[in-house]
This record gives C-alpha cells, structure tokens and sequence, in this order.
C-alpha cells in the first residue's frame, strides 16, 4: 500500500508505504502546519503503522518539515545522503541559503546511505540509488517487491527536474534519469511533486526509447 499525502505551499508529496507485518516507510515528510502534521500523524496512528525510516530523497525543506516529527513520535531514523549537507562551514545566513534553499538550520540526519546499499523493511528491502542533478545528493528508493520507484524532483511528469540551484548538474540529472530508466518497464514512478507515472511512459514522453 502506497498511500500520498500533498503538503505545503510547494505542494509537495509524501509518501506512506506500508512494508508488512505493521512495518513502514515516510519518504518525504513535508507536512509543514500543524493541521498537516496531524493528519500525517492520524493516518499512521489509525493504520497502527510503526515507522521504521524516514527517507529523503533530497534535503530541500519542503520534503523535510516532518523528520522531527517522525523521529519523535514514532522513533523514525532519518536517512539521506551525506553529500545533500551544507558544507559545515558556511555559516552566514545569506550564504546559507544560496545552498539551501528556503531553509536556516541543518536538517538532522541518523543515517547516511550510498549508492547500492540496501534496507530491510517489513516484507521488502528497498534499494538506494544515487541520483544527483537537482541536488549533489539526491537520492532515489527502489522497492522492487512493490515495482515502484520514489525519484523525489529528479523528474516530473513527461519532464526533467528543475536545475535553478548553483549546485544543480544538467550533466549529472542526465545520467541519473538514464539510471532509473534501466529499471523494469512495469515500475511505477513516485515524483516529489505531481501524479505518479510509470518507467515505460516516461521513456516514451522523454524520446528515451
């Protein structure tokens, strides 16, 4: 079970993923109000889900606004990418945010991943690939099991992601989509923003076939 939530002003999605055995995934918390937070928090309550990560696909703040919550309430560790961090030495505010979009503070991470490694959830393991061009640590979480694939702005819909940070690499955004797209035809592709899509369609719209 794969269920989406639409948080923020940025209308980001967060995913539940129901694991088996009562076990589950948050990819992309970005509940940012109160209201949001509790409904994210009452959906998993009601379905006596126990969350065992939370995953980040990228570290920009409209997917992070519920790691805290997450890791409060449930005991959630936050995963991601060690090469989404602010270099720990800029430490001026204007600075800051040309490297952090929309953000003052550091996210909180517990556990750093890297290219291949994998998580045992549940019933299913979720394998990390590293998918950088929005953001030099972006990352993707592939549940073979389930053939759905969580790419966060990598892409949307029939289109790339967006490039508009000094970090973004065309290059590597296109290198990184090759790789997702090398993943089985009948895979479903969960965005960061927008409605889901398959492996199949986007090497249709994207002129990859």
């Amino acid at each position: 079970m794969i269920h989406r939530f639409v948080f923020n002003p940025f209308l980001e999605n967060t995913y539940v993923v129901n694991m088996g055995n009562g076990e589950a995934i948050v990819v992309d918390p970005g509940c940012q109000t109160r209201r949001e937070k509790q409904e994210l928090e009452n959906f998993l309550r009601e379905n006596q889900l126990n969350v065992r990560y939370c995953l980040n696909t990228h570290l920009h703040v409209d997917h992070i606004y519920g790691n805290e919550l997450l890791k409060e309430n449930f005991g959630a560790l936050s995963v991601a990418s060690i090469k989404d961090q602010i270099p720990r030495e800029i430490t001026e505010r204007p600075i800051r945010r040309r490297y952090w979009p929309f953000a003052d503070t550091e996210p909180k991470v517990d556990v750093y991943v890297n290219d291949g490694e994998q998580l045992k959830v549940g019933n299913h393991e979720i394998l990390i690939l590293e998918t950088p061009g929005h953001s030099p640590g972006s990352l993707s979480f592939y549940i073979p099991a389930l053939e759905a694939v969580f790419v966060g702005d990598l892409l949307e819909k029939s289109s790339r992601g967006t490039l508009q940070y000094i970090y973004s690499s065309a290059e590597q955004m296109e290198q990184s989509i090759k790789k997702i797209l090398e993943l089985p035809l009948k895979t479903a592709i969960y965005y960061g923003h927008g409605d889901f899509s398959s492996i199949k369609a986007e090497r249709s719209d994207l002129g990859t076939d």
